[in-house]
């Protein structure tokens, strides 16, 4: 499950966001299971805030939430890609497996770069 000493000091996240869990793990617990969860979660808190009444209040959790979200994103997203060069460098598996994640990665980000430009562009 792991690579390395984890450093205790650092805790679950810090170890993940330094990609010393192994790359299964942070591919399939961190980036597919857990996202999966957590965008249900944001959504389902921004369909109740949604149907409140809009007011400020309203407004700073959507926001809020919306940027706890993009705050997850980011840490498994590097945790992730940190996990898959670990991967490859000290050549625990076929760096194929790495590669492959670096490329949905990738894929990944240009997607929610284009949804991006697409908002922005309404």
């Amino acid at each position: 499950m792991t690579y390395n000493t984890l450093d205790g000091t650092k805790g679950f996240i810090g170890n993940f966001y330094d990609g010393n869990y192994s790359l299964p793990f942070s591919y399939w617990v961190g980036f597919v299971i857990a996202s999966f969860g957590a965008a249900t979660l944001l959504l389902s808190i921004l369909g109740v805030l949604a149907s409140m009444a809009t007011n400020l209040f309203t407004l700073v959790m959507m926001f809020s939430a919306g940027a706890a979200f993009m705050v997850y994103v980011w840490i498994v997203f590097v945790g992730t890609w940190r996990s898959a060069s670990k991967y490859i460098s000290k050549g625990y598996g076929t760096a194929f497996w790495g590669y492959l994640v670096y490329g949905i990665l990738t894929l990944n980000l240009v997607s929610v770069l284009a949804e991006i430009g697409n908002i922005l562009n309404y």
